[in-house]
């Protein structure tokens, strides 16, 4: 038992001689220094703070003055939107009123040609009447009776069925004859007797058509 103790003690002191020799040749070297972080400076960054009580109110005054600012644009803001919505309802309500008088004289103009129509069938009869009239009576007779009407109500007589192309061309020649200075009237009559017959030919109604 002894031999073998001492064989440890042996093998330990070996051991603990090797390791100082180790820390000894360590403690010799030269190790390079820890390298120390760089110092940051926040100063640049951090927003001034103000330090007396005029700085303070200086700061608040000019936030105030930022606040009021922004409120009177959002106040404008505002009126021009309430204003952009009162006229876009200003013209819907043009535009509808619009609407209804675009029908209203729609439904004028159709009640008027229907009139219209009406007239001229009651009217037909009486000028085919007043035509035949004119027709037996001597021309000089009928020229002076048709002096007096309007030129628009001659074109109608004179376009009628009881006038043929030979009775309009002998009463407009002899009116011509007879009053020289009618010579601008009977000139619209019979342009406006030329229109009227190429209307009735076109819709097939011309009873003068050759």
């Amino acid at each position: 038992m002894a031999p073998v103790i001492i064989s440890i003690a042996a093998g330990l002191g070996m051991i603990f001689g090797i390791l100082g020799g180790v820390f000894i040749s360590l403690s010799k070297v030269k190790l390079p220094a820890w390298p120390h972080a760089k110092h940051v400076s926040f100063a640049d960054s951090t927003p001034t703070v103000p330090k007396t009580f005029e700085d303070v109110s200086k700061v608040a005054s000019e936030l105030d003055s930022w606040r009021r600012d922004l409120n009177e644009k959002n106040e404008k803001s505002l009126s021009l939107d309430a204003e952009l919505a009162r006229r876009e309802e200003i013209i819907r309500a043009e535009r509808e009123a619009l609407d209804k008088e675009k029908d209203r004289l729609a439904q004028v103009q159709k009640d008027m040609e229907s009139r219209l129509i009406k007239i001229r069938e009651s009217e037909a009869p009486r000028l085919e009447e007043l035509a035949g009239l004119y027709k037996t009576m001597k021309p000089d007779s009928a020229i002076d009776l048709m002096r007096a009407l309007p030129s628009e109500q001659v074109t109608k007589i004179l376009s009628t069925s009881a006038m043929d192309r030979k009775v309009q061309a002998k009463l407009l020649s002899l009116w011509v004859s007879k009053y020289p200075g009618d010579k601008a009237i009977v000139a619209q009559i019979t342009n406006d007797l030329v229109r009227t017959t190429k209307d009735s030919t076109s819709d097939g109604s011309g009873s003068n058509a050759p």
